[in-house]
């Protein structure tokens, strides 16, 4: 698999397809390869970037930035030009679209517009932030970095991308604990959206599109995507019965699979071709 580096992180990604160009940023913590079968499709009609996040995937894990969210805009940018991809359309879901969203904020020339679903927002934050990093705190604290090269998911990390153990264990456990409270911190709850206040959403001016999720789900509340719908200048909230139905039953798999749904590819393809026209 293809891998470039960045600001000293090796990114991977893989680019598939010809012509306009579109990014498939992975929802969660998930790697390319939950993604690869909606890229797959996509490419049929566009040039597709997917790749893994510093911290994610095959890709090396990095620890810099006020925000996660911030490395990956940064990364995101980045890769685009070097891959003369930008501006590009965004696709993504969940933690990708916010990644999607601050990119649009950041670096508003590498972005032609957004197609974002399963948005995330609420009370959930709290959840989030203390799965993604405090636990690690906790971690860290107790048994240092050797304990935290050992937790299921870092050593996951290490067994694609052996660097990433040396890459861990040269951190200080004070360093890595700072990172990763600066990091759980900005996960907002109070925010329309995680990562992004509603001035920021009122300051993107790209064509943006929000699919509303299912009522229930909890994770991913309708509130915040029609906080962000209502918020960027133009943008449109778009329901899709058919994606309402498909995604509960996958979502309450142990893995959450935020690119499966079969109606997804039939809903970017038609709203991107739409939009690049």
């Amino acid at each position: 698999m293809p891998a470039t580096e960045i600001n000293g992180c090796s990114i991977t990604f893989e680019l598939l397809g010809s012509g306009v160009p579109l990014v498939l940023t992975p929802g969660g913590r998930n790697p390319i390869g939950t993604a690869r079968r909606l890229a797959d499709r996509l490419a049929q009609h566009f040039q597709v970037l997917v790749w893994d996040r510093a911290n994610i995937g095959s890709s090396d894990v990095q620890f810099e930035g006020a925000r996660d969210v911030d490395l990956w805009a940064d990364q995101l940018a980045l890769l685009l030009r070097r891959l003369d991809l930008a501006p590009a359309y965004l696709c993504a879901p969940s933690a990708g679209s916010r990644v999607s969203y601050v990119t649009a904020l950041h670096y508003p020339e590498v972005v032609r517009g957004m197609y974002l679903w399963l948005v995330s927002g609420g009370p959930v934050g709290q959840q989030l932030g203390q799965n993604y990093y405090g636990q690690y705190v906790e971690l860290a604290e107790q048994g240092g970095m050797q304990a935290v090269i050992e937790a299921p998911y870092w050593s996951e990390r290490i067994a694609v991308n052996p660097a990433n153990k040396g890459r861990l264990l040269a951190l200080r456990t004070a360093e890595f604990v700072a990172v990763m409270r600066r990091w759980q911190a900005g996960i907002r709850v109070d925010d329309p959206v995680f990562g992004a206040t509603q001035d920021d959403l009122r300051r993107i001016r790209v064509p943006t599109a929000i699919l509303a999720p299912p009522a229930s789900d909890n994770g991913h509340p309708r509130a915040a995507s029609e906080h962000i719908a209502r918020l960027i200048p133009g943008a449109e909230l778009r329901h899709s019965a058919r994606f309402e139905e498909e995604w509960p039953p996958l979502q309450q798999q142990a893995l959450a699979n935020y690119e499966q749904p079969e109606s997804l590819s039939e809903l970017i393809t038609e709203w991107v071709s739409r939009a690049a026209s």
